[in-house]
């Protein structure tokens, strides 16, 4: 049936139904009750309009239920349709006459569904009908008048201002009670039914919502934050997600709709969670911490070095120790989620100036482009290619000066990530050929790049008249939304 939408039920509504923008502003409110009444009753809803042709119906919405299945649907016209008025005889008693109208619906040869309609009201004026079709096996008809009466209320409220949340659709299994206008519980669902007896509360209907027996072993209440009417609370060893929508008619509250969802093993599981992360990261934490005392050893043996050198060589292999040490640091505050390129990129960089620039050499960071995250998993990897890009650039790229420019440009296409690190240095070397060369610094950045994060990697120089350096082109395949590259 597709995704539904309130504001587009409208925008339908005005263009094939006789309506004026003010009850086309008005459909659009009661549009956004219609998925949570379709989950209140379990039923398939159709939204019928009087037609801008005479005698006939714009079929303007149709929904079916998160909370029930149907083996068979009920044959409804299809969204968009135009329908005879005669051939809807329950849809058609309801718009002249107004008020709730049940009837039958088949579903199959020799097989029928409750049928529920009723007139949505601009005034005295009939605008739209709400059609339900419900699987009314196990329900008295007590329980179906009750269930008809509040979709008729929840429209009513739904023509006031409300927050997003209190007719947002409901999820399956919750357990529904509905009161009337003394506070008293007259329809209890099944799944209501079977969480309280499992609180220890043997019936409900007939009982006051604020009875304390539904209240004896709650031992802990606590309203939802940005949510005035939804709370959570403890009972029994469970947790319970509850929400109320109150339907108010004249100052007073008419009907209560109580909502409760056994969210236990919801909590439990982010419970886990949340220790596993802080787990991960005090890892992370340690980790980083012995890799730089593994890096604070290898300077105290390249200062007792005697050979130039094997403290250029101790110099390197402490930078890229330093820089999977940074991935560990943002690993360790950020968690098991998304890094920002950019942000990493200055770490990097930070890092590699303080062991590999002079201290009166003056360098300008450039950093261009939108920020990119991608999965910290793969931190590691692009930190350690970062110090690589970047200490090439600082001791090869500016020789002979004391200033220079280190810059990153990302972008992005679909299904792939760019990052273009540059300096306006010297550029590479006449007949230097980057894909030829033997270095372990080109050979450790070609290593990571093609088989640990599967892009590619392309080193150009530039040496026109108005500008010189090395551009060092990273491609990364990746699809915003996946949790690996």
């Amino acid at each position: 049936m597709g995704a539904f939408s309130a504001r587009s039920l409208a925008a339908a509504a005005r263009e094939n139904a006789p309506l004026s923008a003010v009850q086309a502003e008005l459909l659009h409110c009661v549009g956004r009750a219609l998925p949570f009444i379709a989950d209140l009753l379990g039923a398939q809803l159709t939204l019928y309009l009087p037609a801008r042709e005479k005698g006939r119906f714009f079929v303007a919405a149709s929904l079916l239920p998160h909370t029930a299945a149907f083996s068979k649907e009920a044959s409804f016209p299809a969204v968009g349709a135009s329908v005879v008025c005669t051939e809807e005889p329950l849809v058609y008693a309801a718009l002249q006459r107004g008020g709730l109208h049940r009837g039958k619906r088949e579903v199959g040869f020799g097989e029928s569904l409750e049928m529920l309609a009723f007139a949505v009201m601009d005034g005295a004026v009939p605008l739209a009908v709400v059609a339900l079709v419900l699987d009314d096996e196990g329900l008295t008809q007590t329980a179906l008048d009750d269930l008809a009466k509040t979709a008729m209320d929840v429209v009513q409220q739904a023509k006031k201002p409300l927050a997003d949340h209190a007719l947002r659709p409901l999820a399956p299994g919750t357990a529904i009670l509905i009161t009337d206008r003394f506070r008293r519980i007259v329809f209890a669902n099944a799944a209501a039914l079977h969480l309280y007896r499992m609180l220890g509360v043997g019936s409900l209907v007939g009982v006051q919502i604020f009875d304390r027996r539904l209240y004896a072993q709650v031992t802990r209440e606590s309203m939802r934050a940005g949510a005035p009417q939804e709370k959570e609370v403890e009972a029994g060893g469970r947790t319970l997600l509850v929400r109320d929508v109150a339907i108010v008619e004249g100052g007073a509250e008419i009907r209560r709709i109580r909502l409760l969802q056994d969210v236990t093993e919801l909590r439990e599981k982010e419970r886990e969670i949340r220790v596993q992360a802080a787990i991960i990261q005090e890892i992370h934490h340690r980790v980083k911490n012995s890799l730089q005392t593994v890096a604070g050893l290898l300077r105290m043996q390249a200062r007792r070095s005697g050979s130039a050198e094997v403290k250029d060589a101790l110099k390197e292999s402490i930078g890229r120790i330093l820089a999977i040490a940074g991935a560990h640091e943002m690993l360790s505050v950020n968690g098991a989620g998304s890094f920002a390129v950019q942000k990493a990129a200055k770490q990097v960089l930070a890092l590699v100036r303080r062991t590999v620039v002079p201290a009166d050499f003056v360098i300008s960071e450039v950093f261009e482009g939108e920020e990119i995250t991608l999965p910290i998993a793969r931190a590691a990897n692009l930190a350690l290619v970062m110090n690589e890009i970047f200490q090439n650039a600082l001791e090869h790229g500016f020789k002979d000066r004391r200033s220079g420019t280190i810059g990153l440009r990302t972008s992005r296409r679909t299904g792939v990530v760019c990052l273009d690190f540059y300096d306006d240095g010297c550029g590479m070397p006449e007949g230097f050929a980057p894909e030829k060369s033997q270095r372990l610094g080109l050979a450790i950045l070609r290593t990571i790049v093609e088989s640990e994060l599967g892009g590619s990697l392309r080193i150009e120089s530039c040496s026109d008249a108005q500008a010189h350096g090395t551009h060092v082109i990273l491609e990364i395949p990746w699809e915003e939304g996946l949790d690996e590259l």
